[in-house]
């Protein structure tokens, strides 16, 4: 029997670069780096060349022999252990394949499993195209992998279904080395990408490359010159090592959009990866940003994470948790309409539980309140006349000229005051319109304020 003196593949022809958009390119490599390597029996090898090169390969218990492929191979041949393997090297092919030109049966014969791998690898090496596989073990429709997305999500009253999917077959290179130096051979495998980037052993084991089968018809398609730059750059990343064979194998990647409906609103989210790997995407939510799988709904209807929904402790209504503040005195969350500010601290506080100052009229917290007054009237900072638009405040409130006040200020009112011999008297004004929101008097002994009209000093 005759061997070529380097079996593997023929060279492909010198191309330009191929780049993918965003991608480097392999000429950028100084330093080979090949992928990691992943051990295959060699029986599943012989099998899987076998069935390529459309022969059966029959063994009597001490030699080898090839034989016409079974034109109706049993369906569970496509999983056969490799003990199995061993007995009935069935070709898997339909009929019409049988009579394929390159389907050579002649008088071959050894006694050395060596031998028997080194024949077959050849025959296939020495084909004007290198074999195409498949992984026996990967997803093929969308419904083989859509429950592994759906069950990572908790949906509080919505449901999930796919928006679409695309399932695309993703050439790999395959490159293979024979240690055939035993009287068993030792097969190695590794696997680059379309740019040459090496694929990890374990990536490969997950996405099913160590087992492969023939890629039955219609086979996807790949130009000669796609293919020769793959080679190529699998080559460059390999440096100086020789491989035996050359295949490349087919996995497939999926691309789609999952729609989560609450009612008339809904969610999507893109996924994309290898249908073998693919991992449900977390939702990145679109009002607070966080990546999640677990979606709720407002009071509103508003679709976000259920981490970024809350219950007001009001109104017990579930709104988004940015929209909530504390109460500075309770420390309760509630919406932005039951809360009031403290005119002390400015500080946001239930409504229900704000205090009216009997001195000067504003709403402050209970911690802020006094007898007979509050922190606003304490701390108001005095100012003059020149800080506040007094001429504008005389001309609304003429009445005020006739008495001498001392200012002061809050965030949201201005408050004067004026004392007496005998009695005192504060005025509150808005700080925006200037309308009186207060006025109120006492003796000059008392604490105890009583209010007066408020238009006593409009004229």
């Amino acid at each position: 029997m005759k061997r070529a003196a380097e079996p593997g593949v023929r060279t492909p022809p010198a191309a330009e670069p191929f780049v993918l958009p965003n991608a480097a390119t392999t000429d950028d490599l100084t330093t080979p780096r090949p992928g990691a390597t992943v051990g295959e029996s060699w029986t599943a090898l012989a099998a899987w060349a076998a069935d390529e090169l459309g022969v059966r390969l029959a063994f009597d218990g001490k030699a080898y022999r090839f034989e016409p492929a079974d034109p109706t191979p049993p369906e569970e041949n496509r999983r056969s252990s490799d003990s199995t393997i061993r007995r009935s090297w069935f070709r898997r092919r339909a009929p019409k394949e049988a009579a394929s030109p390159e389907t050579v049966v002649d008088d071959f014969t050894c006694e050395s499993p060596s031998d028997v791998v080194l024949e077959l690898v050849e025959r296939l090496a020495a084909r004007d195209t290198p074999p195409r596989a498949r992984p026996i073990e990967q997803p093929t429709a969308v419904h083989d992998f859509a429950h592994r997305l759906f069950k990572a999500y908790t949906l509080d009253g919505g449901r999930a279904h796919l928006a679409g999917c695309h399932l695309e077959d993703t050439p790999l290179v395959r490159l293979t080395r024979l240690d055939a130096s035993g009287e068993t051979p030792t097969v190695t495998h590794r696997y680059y990408d379309e740019l040459g980037e090496p694929i990890e052993a374990e990536l490969a084991m997950r996405l099913g490359l160590d087992r492969v089968a023939p890629i039955d018809d219609p086979a996807p398609r790949l130009d000669a010159g796609r293919r020769d730059r793959m080679l190529a750059s699998a080559r460059r990343r390999e440096g100086d090592r020789d491989e035996s064979l050359v295949t490349i194998v087919w996995a497939k990647r999926a691309t789609g959009r999952l729609r989560f409906e609450f009612g008339d609103e809904s969610l999507d989210a893109p996924f994309e990866g290898w249908a073998a790997t693919l991992e449900a995407p977390p939702i990145i939510c679109p009002h607070t940003g966080v990546e999640t799988f677990h979606l709720a709904t407002t009071a509103e209807g508003v679709i976000a994470a259920a981490e970024g929904i809350a219950a007001c402790e009001v109104s017990g209504e579930r709104r988004l948790s940015s929209e909530l503040r504390a109460c500075s005195a309770s420390g309760k969350l509630a919406s932005p309409e039951h809360l009031g500010p403290c005119a002390a601290s400015g500080e946001p506080v239930l409504k229900m539980s704000l205090v009216v100052c009997p001195r000067c009229g504003l709403s402050v917290s209970p911690a802020a309140r006094h007898s007979g007054d509050c922190e606003a009237c304490r701390s108001a900072e005095r100012v003059t006349h020149d800080a506040i638009p007094w001429d504008a405040v005389l001309t609304a409130h003429p009445g005020l000229a006739s008495h001498s006040w001392r200012i002061g200020q809050t965030g949201s009112a201005y408050v004067l005051e004026s004392s007496g011999w005998l009695r005192r008297r504060v005025v509150t004004l808005d700080r925006e319109t200037l309308d009186v929101l207060h006025a109120a008097e006492a003796s000059r002994f008392s604490s105890v304020w009583r209010p007066i009209p408020k238009s006593r000093f409009d004229t």
